[in-house]
């Protein structure tokens, strides 16, 4: 239990990490999806 709670901590900031230092990259990516995901509806 304790192992699995360290890895969801751990995956959580690696994800912050990368929104850090990928911003404008994720900027683009969640825009682009957000345009295919309104395509579908």
């Amino acid at each position: 239990m304790r192992g699995l709670l360290f890895f969801c901590v751990n995956k959580f900031f690696n994800f912050k990490k990368e929104i850090t230092f990928n911003r404008e990259y994720n900027i683009l990516y969640v825009k682009f999806w957000r345009g295919h995901l309104l395509d579908l509806y």
